[in-house]
This record gives C-alpha cells, structure tokens and sequence, in this order.
C-alpha cells in the first residue's frame, strides 16, 4: 500500500485521538494511510489500516514506532520502484520508512506491524503481520 505511514501511541496522544475499543490491541500506534491525499496521517480524516502491537521489557517506558519525518511530515510509504526502479519493479509492493525509540529498560523490544484484514473496517481481525526483534544492551 502507499501513502501509510505509523503513528505512535504517543503521537496519537498528542492529537487527542481516542482508540474506538476494537483497535484497542494496538498498544504501539496506529498503520493509517493518507486517503485525502494531503501529506498528512490523521486517523479522524484517513483510513486506518493496521495497528502495532509492542511487546517490551517490564516496566519499560518510552519506547516508540512511528513514521520517519521529513520537513515537519511523515515520509509515507512509496512503491518499492521509487527506491530501485528495476529491482523495485520485480519485488512490487511499497516500502515504508520507520523509526524506533528504545524504551528505558534493557531487553527485547518486539513490536508487531498488522494489518487489518478489511482495511478500514475497524471491527475487522488481523490479516498480515510482521514483528521485528530490537534487543537493547
């Protein structure tokens, strides 16, 4: 998909946004992606398409997920040929840039990016995922 970016639990805080209960398992943030096609990732205004669901240290406080920024907005995903035109071309799909923010524990972060199997339908299970494994020293 393009034009999805990630924002953070925190992120979402500041906007004031209200998780309805059935995304609730997203403890990390919300996968939404820009469908008014204004550059920006507002879960009010665009189509929320996944979640993430963060997995850390125990009492681990401050770890994040969340979309690269660029002048100010999220660097949302492109088609894989804008990175390598040829290359891109064979693998399909998109490519999305985040960032991660250890918490303040040592350990094993594993935050998990899922879809939604309906994407826009809130009430929808979880389709594709994927969970990368940060271990922090």
């Amino acid at each position: 998909m393009a034009g999805v970016g990630v924002l953070s639990t925190q992120q979402l805080k500041a906007m004031k946004y209200e998780k309805p209960a059935s995304l609730a398992r997203y403890n990390g943030g919300l996968i939404v992606q820009d469908s008014n096609g204004d550059g920006r990732l507002d879960p009010k205004a665009d189509t929320i398409v996944g979640g993430v669901v963060g997995k850390a240290p125990a009492g681990a406080k401050g770890q994040e997920l969340r979309s690269l920024e660029v002048a100010g907005a999220p660097d949302l995903s492109r088609p894989s040929s804008a990175y390598h035109p040829k290359f891109g071309k064979i693998f399909g799909g998109s490519v999305a840039l985040l960032q991660f923010t250890a918490g303040d524990k040592p350990g094993l972060y594993r935050p998990t990016l899922a879809l939604l199997s309906t994407p826009g339908d809130l009430a929808s299970a979880d389709g594709s995922s994927y969970t990368y494994t940060i271990q922090v020293k």
